[in-house]
């Protein structure tokens, strides 16, 4: 049961890069499943990094005699801004970016779980682009399936 967040996971890194490929986005993105997503943050270069980690999986009681399987995945967008960078300008590009990723993935089922809903919390960190001049987006994902 676990492993299928881990499927749902796979499936959105497989889709973002798909749709990346195709310049299906307004900036270049590289998207991977990480367990610790801050070890690439060292890496530096014009792509957007976007780290798929699996969140959590919940089980509960649909009917007397069926089950309801709940994932969440979350989907962090991440990139440096230079120093010589107009932080609002490349804040509000890498929201923009964040929404598409977002669109992306809305309404398509992932492991052959159904899509239930994507939030965007925060649209971007202040602290982290305070203290490391670091964009970060995270999407919340969730999927079912009985």
């Amino acid at each position: 049961m676990a492993n299928k967040v881990f499927e749902i996971a796979d499936g959105i890194v497989d889709l973002i890069n798909n749709t990346a490929g195709s310049s299906g986005f307004s900036k270049p993105v590289n998207a991977t499943r990480d367990v610790l997503p801050s070890m690439r943050l060292s890496h530096t270069n014009d792509d957007v990094l976007v780290s798929v980690v699996p969140r959590s999986f919940e089980l509960s009681q649909a009917t007397r005699v069926s089950r309801l399987k709940r994932y969440s995945v979350d989907v962090g967008v991440m990139k440096r801004a230079q120093q010589q960078e107009d932080l609002n300008v490349f804040v509000e590009e890498l929201v923009d970016l964040t929404n598409e990723i977002r669109e992306t993935l809305s309404d398509e089922s992932m492991g052959g779980a159904t899509f239930i809903a994507a939030t965007i919390d925060p649209i971007y960190s202040a602290e982290h682009l305070k203290q490391q001049r670091l964009f970060l987006s995270i999407i919340r994902l969730e999927y079912g399936s009985l």
